[in-house]
């Protein structure tokens, strides 16, 4: 009797190993409002030096170059968009990009990472200086 116990447990351990190997958590999704929020701040604010923590899913990378801030696999959230327009630093913008009346610098930052980005700007060019990064 004691020997069926044991059969048991051992069955539904390793269907619970089994289990927890083969079940994929979801990606968290990107913090990119803090990210937009953190480069309108910097650029409202001249001669400021911000930094912000930003995670990026493998689907979702951002691109900035000129006065472009691209986002890839992700819309630019309105609340950004709407702070940018408010601070009257937004030229343009769509879905997946905004426009700045100010100069970007180029950085690339690919998604499957979390980033120390620290985000500095001066009365013309925003700097978007990723300090560190950890693969999520």
């Amino acid at each position: 009797m004691d020997l069926d116990y044991v059969v048991v447990f051992v069955v539904l351990a390793s269907l619970l190993a089994f289990t927890l190997t083969q079940t994929r958590l979801p990606e968290p999704p990107a913090n990119l409002n803090d990210f937009f929020t953190t480069v309108a701040v910097a650029a409202a604010n001249p001669g400021s030096e911000i930094r912000v923590r930003l995670l990026l899913p493998s689907r979702v990378s951002v691109v900035a170059s000129r006065k472009t801030i691209e986002v890839k696999g992700a819309p630019v959230p309105r609340s950004a968009v709407d702070l940018l327009d408010s601070l009257g630093l937004l030229e343009s913008y769509s879905t997946y990009r905004v426009v700045l009346k100010l100069e970007v610098n180029s950085v690339v930052l690919r998604g499957g990472y979390i980033y120390v980005v620290v985000v500095s700007s001066t009365n013309k060019k925003i700097t978007i200086k990723p300090v560190s990064s950890e693969k999520i």
